[in-house]
């Protein structure tokens, strides 16, 4: 008696009811590709900044500063090293599209309204530029 009184009920619900709960939307199917992740301020990320051989030379931790009503992230970051008794120091501003994130890490091409900011680094032209200005120059098409 249960048994047919649970399948009266079961037959008195609407078809997209029990279909909207299972697939978690009125239009939503199973063979969709799955949702990319919602970034939020404070999120890490790293930007390769070259690659050699298909593996990452160098990358540059930058962390979300903001996320913008489109899905935009504004990401900042900083790298520094010293060598030979001298500091260099990399800023790195930008924008990045979530999209063009794969696990956690974005290409520097796809970073856009780039801004970098070297310091402690010879101007161009003197010998021996350092380790922070030779990864510019390998990154950035000048």
């Amino acid at each position: 008696m249960k048994v047919i009184a649970a399948m009266a009920a079961l037959a008195g619900m609407s078809a997209p009811a029990w279909a909207q709960s299972l697939l978690g939307g009125a239009d939503a199917s199973p063979y969709d590709p799955p949702k990319p992740r919602a970034y939020r301020v404070h999120d890490g990320l790293r930007v390769l900044m070259a690659e050699r051989a298909g593996e990452p030379a160098a990358a540059i931790a930058v962390e979300v500063a903001d996320v913008r009503p489109n899905g935009t992230l504004v990401v900042h970051g900083r790298k520094r090293r010293k060598a030979g008794g001298r500091e260099e120091s990399l800023r790195l501003t930008g924008e990045v599209v979530p999209t063009a994130i794969s696990n956690g890490t974005v290409r520097f091409e796809d970073v856009m309204n780039v801004n970098l900011v070297c310091e402690g680094v010879p101007a161009a032209g003197r010998p021996d530029p350092g380790f922070l200005s030779g990864l510019i120059l390998r990154a950035w098409p000048f």
